[in-house]
């Protein structure tokens, strides 16, 4: 099983809450049906549910009446999802800075960045092509390392942001 269907099988079981608070740009509405058709998550999108269904007739999007449709609120902090996807439209450090502040971060956990997961159909990069990208500042390399080493190991992919078993 690869990486991207072992991680839907996880999510699947777990059924998380995640918020799409971009929820009117195209990818992350073409996502959000995505996660709902194959039944990955909850999806909460922001945004009044007539603009929102409108928009997806626009990209012939047959599954998003499924998500649930509210007004911005700090739903992560009041434990009302899970989790949160964005950086489409918005800088990273935009998306970032309001967790920081209702939020918070693990105890211990002075600094943070932002990471993703690239998963290329040819095998011929990264480790059978999946390639785990972290992002911070130089003189937190080490720590910013360690931790991108253990979501790539926990994940199975094996390899830290470095490229080292």
């Amino acid at each position: 099983m690869d990486l991207l269907t072992q991680i839907k099988e996880q999510a699947k079981k777990i059924n998380k809450k995640i918020v799409l608070p971009e929820s009117f740009e195209e990818r992350t509405l073409r996502a959000a049906n995505q996660i709902l058709e194959e039944g990955i998550a909850q999806v909460v999108l922001i945004g009044s549910e007539e603009s929102l269904l409108k928009e997806a007739e626009k990209y012939q999007l047959k599954s998003i009446n499924k998500a649930i449709f509210v007004d911005p609120t700090l739903m992560i902090k009041a434990g009302d999802v899970d989790g949160e996807v964005a950086g489409a439209e918005n800088a990273t450090g935009d998306v970032l800075r309001p967790a920081f502040q209702y939020v918070k971060t693990k105890p211990g956990i002075s600094v943070v960045s932002g990471a993703f997961i690239m998963i290329l159909p040819e095998e011929t990069y990264g480790d059978k092509g999946m390639l785990v990208f972290a992002d911070c500042a130089q003189r937190y390399v080490s720590f910013c390392r360690l931790c991108s080493s253990s979501k790539s190991n926990r994940f199975g992919i094996g390899r830290d942001s470095c490229g080292n078993r």
